[in-house]
């Protein structure tokens, strides 16, 4: 049994980046959120192809050591830029992806991206935003990370977010429209992988998409 306080305290260590570096330092394995690519590409596949058949420009927020950037680089999405607070994060995805050339790994808080506004065609997020509402001041954090995200988006670009929370508790971040002007689209259930054989998953076991698409220009 563990005591509430103690889960708690666990989870804000999510929101922090010491804590990553120490996890991937103790452990440099692919940790995958959710899903791996695989059990997104029906999602995110349609989002990543130009009216013309080119690649759109992508940012992964909160990388961590995730296959995501690769998997979409062999699935021939190449113009990817993945950042992730956690320097040792970075470190090895460098390391590991130095042969995929236009992938590029860039250590950045996502409360404040250091990119100019108006760049990305697509944002993905596969639980960043679920960690960054684990720390201390997460709803104002949260608040900061989606600015940052409407900010850098290019007008009708798409910002996907795949979270553990149901919809009663992140669509309320979501739907600041006129802040952050953008369209929040019904949200889309994805059942939860299987881990082992005898695991037994029933029609409540899922993960949720939320996708929003920013409007024209920014009001600032």
């Amino acid at each position: 049994f563990i005591h509430q306080s103690v889960v708690q305290l666990i989870m804000s260590d999510y929101s922090m980046a010491e804590y990553w570096d120490d996890r991937y330092k103790r452990d440099p394995a692919v940790f995958e959120w959710y899903h791996s690519y695989d059990g997104l590409k029906q999602i995110l596949r349609p989002l990543l192809v130009g009216k013309q058949g080119g690649d759109k420009k992508v940012l992964v927020v909160g990388c961590g050591n995730s296959r995501l950037s690769e998997d979409l680089y062999d699935d021939g999405v190449k113009d990817v830029t993945s950042v992730d607070f956690s320097k040792v994060a970075i470190a090895q995805m460098k390391a590991r992806c130095k042969r995929k050339t236009t992938l590029q790994f860039i250590q950045m808080d996502v409360r404040k991206i250091e990119f100019k506004e108006d760049l990305f065609d697509v944002v993905i997020d596969k639980g960043t935003l679920d960690s960054i509402l684990c720390g201390e001041n997460g709803e104002e954090d949260v608040d900061e990370y989606l600015s940052e995200i409407s900010r850098v988006l290019k007008p009708d670009g798409t910002f996907v977010c795949f979270s553990f929370g149901s919809p009663d508790k992140r669509q309320g971040y979501l739907r600041k429209n006129q802040q952050y002007n953008w369209s929040l689209k019904p949200p889309v259930s994805i059942k939860k992988p299987q881990i082992s054989p005898d695991e037994v998953l029933t029609d409540q076991d899922v993960y949720y998409c939320y996708t929003v698409t920013r409007n024209g220009v920014l009001l600032r």
